[in-house]
């Protein structure tokens, strides 16, 4: 991991924040302020001197916190940090020391374990941490045994322009050379701002052009800012563009094997993050139909990459097995007409894909979740044509940290919802883009 790419970890304040508040004991406190500290001090950017001043801030809430416990609301007033100010400017003159590798990976490690650890830890469950980070292989991906919870393994963090300030202020809005794919940025964009990737994967027969549209995602891009990558499926020898998802929907026999769909989208995500000032925790996917089948292969064989994906009458494969490596919990979100008569909502044994109840049952599955006992919210309002709110929601509960499944069944819609409410589609991407690997 680059020294960018570290900065990135620990560089906004409320991440910091969590992991040095994450315990609950001030000495736990101001140890874990000290490792965080010290990786710090070797960081040669132009981004050092606000993260100490930041780091200095939270040392003195922790001093605060243990000589005014009384006072404790007072120890994050813009007073006291003025009244320290001759002392907060002091340690902004600390000598940067050289890289010590092993200082920076128990601090990458423990930043990557700290959004999985509960407020009650106890000394004991942080020392396991603090030691399952120090015996760190240098590996890009880490698993950390915590006392009293299950063991979570963290993604590997894919790097971008946005982590070596080289993004361009005006970049191209077309990826990749051999299938080139279309790509919308908001209006204001600036290479200050780190934004969601979404990928639109277009049903069988469609194209990326009209599945924008259809969802209403052009506009989307700069009210609710993200960055959005419009490819186009393989034409088939009928002239219809379909993904290679599963053996049920949709390449024809002689294609399965020939279309590296997997690959493909994979490359478009790690090209849109090396072009576009892309926060690379918040990757999702959305597909109608066969793209709703893609996006779902998707989280089972590029969940390193993908956080979230929203399915609209979409399925998975037959079998539950085939579903691999899905080795890193995502985000799934499935929507499906319960009166669907191309892919059903009951799904089809002689067509071979499972109902939509089994499918979100599955992903909750290996998200985690609790899959005996869902809940059901209040209902929502997506399909304008049908009056009311005629959207059942099924959420599952204690999935991994900053994951959730659920499914959405839009009674009396058909395969094709038309028009959408423009809430309810609002809330669909604001569910895609909220969801990161360190909420």
């Amino acid at each position: 991991m680059s020294d960018a790419e570290f900065l990135r970890y620990l560089k906004h304040s409320n991440a910091i924040e969590k992991l040095v508040f994450s315990a609950t004991a001030l000495d736990q406190r101001q140890a874990i302020f000290n490792r965080v500290s010290i990786g710090f001090r070797w960081l040669t950017t132009s981004k050092f001197a606000a993260n100490m001043m930041l780091l200095t801030a939270l040392k003195y809430r922790i001093i605060c916190h243990k000589n005014r416990s009384d006072a404790a609301s007072d120890c994050a007033s813009v007073a006291y940090f003025v009244n320290e100010k001759k002392a907060l400017m002091t340690d902004l003159t600390l000598t940067i020391i050289e890289p010590v590798a092993t200082i920076r990976s128990d601090v990458i490690n423990l930043y990557r374990a700290s959004a999985r650890i509960k407020p009650s830890l106890s000394l004991l469950s942080l020392l396991v941490v603090l030691i399952a980070s120090a015996c760190s292989d240098g590996s890009n991906t880490d698993t950390f045994a915590v006392s009293g919870t299950d063991t979570t393994t963290v993604a590997p963090y894919l790097s971008g322009c946005a982590d070596t300030q080289s993004c361009a202020s005006n970049p191209t809005l077309a990826i990749d050379d051999a299938r080139p794919a279309e790509v919308s940025i908001p209006s204001d964009y600036n290479t200050e701002t780190l934004y969601p990737l979404v990928i639109l994967l277009h049903g069988f027969g469609a194209n990326g052009a009209v599945q924008s549209l259809y969802f209403g995602l052009n506009t989307r891009v700069d009210t609710q800012q993200f960055v959005l990558v419009t490819p186009d499926g393989t034409m088939n020898e009928f002239g219809r563009r379909y993904w290679n998802a599963t053996p049920s929907c949709c390449a024809g026999p002689d294609e399965e094997d020939q279309i590296d769909d997997v690959a493909y989208i994979r490359g478009l995500i790690e090209k849109a993050a090396a072009t576009y000032s892309i926060d690379t925790s918040r990757v999702g996917l959305i597909g109608h139909s066969n793209g709703g089948f893609m996006s779902l292969r998707m989280a089972c064989e590029a969940s390193d990459l993908v956080t979230s994906v929203v399915s609209l009458a979409g399925s998975t494969w037959e079998d539950a097995a085939s579903c691999m490596p899905a080795e890193y919990p995502v985000s799934v979100l499935a929507m499906h007409g319960d009166k669907d008569t191309t892919i059903p909502y009951a799904g089809s044994v002689m067509r071979g894909f499972p109902s939509a109840t089994e499918t979100i049952a599955r992903f909750a599955g290996l998200a985690g979740c609790d899959i005996s006992n869902p809940s059901m919210p209040e209902n929502i309002d997506v399909d304008a044509s049908i009056d009311g709110a005629e959207t059942e929601i099924l959420r599952y509960s204690g999935c991994a940290p900053g994951v959730d499944a659920e499914l959405w069944t839009m009674v009396g819609s058909p395969h094709i919802p038309i028009p959408y409410d423009v809430e309810g589609m609002n809330s669909v991407v604001d569910w895609m883009i909220r969801h990161s690997r360190t909420n």
